[in-house]
């Protein structure tokens, strides 16, 4: 049996968890002098009130050994191959901290992909493979099946707030000043090299829906499912799924929450989605 493990900057909703048998390693969220488990001694409903009432910047970090070590050493006793699948290389040191601790398992047959997608761009490919995961497809099928399917996936980021962005240094002060007076929401895409870049700005999220989805009907393959996650702005998150719906009426979208970790570089009201190009 093949053992598939994430780590927790994946925001892997739980039914696809249930669904799979799917583990996941926390990464690290670090609040002052406190570091916490992402999303077992920190939820993001938590971090996102400590972000709206309190001037933090919190700082990530990939998975301790130990956190591997253990879900490794569970996988060998129960006799289980492994496909680890880990945020992009480009974004966390993450990939090679897995790397790391698998060389201490010779005797486990384990395979570790750095994605080029992030948060729900991972389980939605997981969740389209799911045929092949429950046929009991060996580790190299899966792995190939994954890879070939994350070469296809677009994620496009909304953010709606500039705070964050400007309280961990990536922009100053004034144009997150200046951006958050004239509504400015920033579309960033992941690249192929798995690096989050701007793609474009617009002012509203009504505009930024509308240029989502028209990326969507230019590039987006509608045969094939589409994820949507927010970061506690429910109600925009829903427009997204909505306007991809309109564009491909038979689309079925998975939705779910942005995590600790990627929360706490783009802050409460972002949204986002992930979907299969042509």
């Amino acid at each position: 049996m093949v053992r598939i493990v994430l780590d927790s900057s994946c925001d892997l909703p739980e039914d696809i968890r249930q669904k799979y048998g799917i583990l996941s390693v926390p990464l690290q969220v670090t609040i002052g002098e406190e570091s916490f488990r992402d999303w077992v001694e920190l939820h993001p409903d938590e971090l996102f009130h400590r972000i709206a009432t309190e001037n933090i910047a919190p700082v990530t970090s990939q998975p301790i050994p130990g956190d591997w070590m253990e879900v490794f050493e569970g996988c060998r006793a129960r006799g289980e191959e492994v496909l680890v699948i880990t945020i992009p290389d480009a974004l966390s040191g993450t990939y090679q901290g897995a790397v790391l601790a698998r060389q201490e398992f010779p005797d486990v047959k384990i395979e570790v992909i750095s994605a080029t997608t992030a948060s729900i761009g991972v389980p939605l490919i997981l969740d389209t493979m799911g045929d092949t995961i429950l046929s009991g497809a060996s580790l190299e099928e899966l792995a190939e099946t994954y890879r070939e399917l994350d070469a296809r996936v677009r994620t496009y980021v909304i953010v709606g707030d500039m705070t964050m962005l400007k309280r961990g240094g990536r922009i100053s002060g004034s144009t997150a000043l200046i951006g958050n007076v004239l509504n400015i929401k920033p579309i960033l895409v992941l690249t192929r090299e798995g690096k989050l870049e701007a793609f474009d700005k617009v002012r509203g999220f009504r505009k930024a829906v509308a240029r989502i989805r028209e990326m969507f009907e230019k590039e987006g393959d509608p045969s094939m499912p589409a994820a949507v996650i927010d970061a506690k702005n429910p109600h925009e998150g829903d427009a997204l799924a909505q306007a991809l719906r309109e564009a491909a009426p038979e689309l079925r979208i998975i939705r779910s929450v942005v995590g600790s970790v990627i929360g706490s570089h783009v802050g409460p009201g972002t949204f986002a989605t992930a979907y299969f190009a042509r």
